[in-house]
């Protein structure tokens, strides 16, 4: 992938694998270029890339369809394709085998009335075992060797017993390579929320400037993704006086 383009990624699981682009068994990423609509998938093995592929066809034809979310959305165990356009609104979807385009349809209706509502979701809407959000920083543009934060994360088990898990962090870096900041193994009593306030992430000095990527993803403990959330920030070419920062330590939670 171009590291000068800017990429949106979808990266979800169900117990169905309803998102499995190379029929492995294992959840896999799309990413919409936002430049030029091309569509690439990562195959991934938990959380290593394992290959990739564009798909057939590798573009909508007009950069106003985003892909809004991915699911089998005709029941035939393979992941499909929902689009919107940002324009007019129109809602279609691609059947997909694999990473090829089998067939293709509007909704019906193919939009709402207001153009306004845009799609934030699709699939089932069944909560999983654990639920995951990253609240971002009000400031995501900081300079090199200083602070990224204040952020929080909070995570919650949907179950009725204590239920074992692991978190990742990454760091998405402006080349599309990722960068395993933390990782934990935590157990939440049932139905009980942890949250974490106060987060901050040190950014080093010798860093390149750019587009980056905070992702927080749990995970069960045979590393099936449960849920994720990310937000992006950017670096400047500047840095910061203090400008000391080598890593990127996180403050303890």
């Amino acid at each position: 992938m171009n590291a000068a383009k800017s990429v949106t990624a979808t990266y979800t699981l169900n117990p169905t694998n309803k998102h499995d682009f190379n029929c492995d068994g294992k959840p896999d990423i799309l990413f919409q270029n936002e430049s030029t609509g091309q569509l690439q998938a990562w195959f991934m093995d938990g959380t290593t890339q394992i290959g990739s592929g564009y798909l057939s066809p590798d573009n909508p034809g007009d950069i106003n369809w985003k892909v809004t979310g991915v699911d089998d959305l005709n029941s035939d165990g393979k992941p499909d394709i929902l689009w919107q356009h940002h324009s007019t609104g129109q809602l279609a979807v691609w059947y997909m085998d694999g990473v090829t385009r089998s067939n293709s349809t509007y909704l019906n209706p193919d939009c709402s009335e207001d153009t306004d509502w845009m799609i934030v979701g699709c699939g089932c809407l069944e909560s999983g075992p654990i639920s995951l959000t990253l609240t971002p920083p009000t400031n995501t543009s900081v300079s090199k060797g200083s602070k990224l934060g204040p952020f929080s994360i909070s995570i919650k088990n949907n179950t009725n017993s204590s239920y074992p898990f692991y978190v990742y962090i990454y760091l998405v870096n402006p080349d599309g390579t990722w960068t395993t900041l933390i990782s934990k193994s935590l157990t939440l009593s049932g139905g009980k929320t942890l949250t974490v306030n106060n987060l901050y992430t040190n950014i080093p000095s010798t860093i390149s400037s750019g587009s980056y990527y905070y992702w927080v993803g749990a995970y069960d403990t045979s590393y099936n993704l449960l849920d994720y959330d990310y937000f992006a920030f950017s670096v400047s070419s500047s840095t910061s006086k203090s400008g000391e920062n080598n890593d990127w330590g996180i403050s303890e939670w």
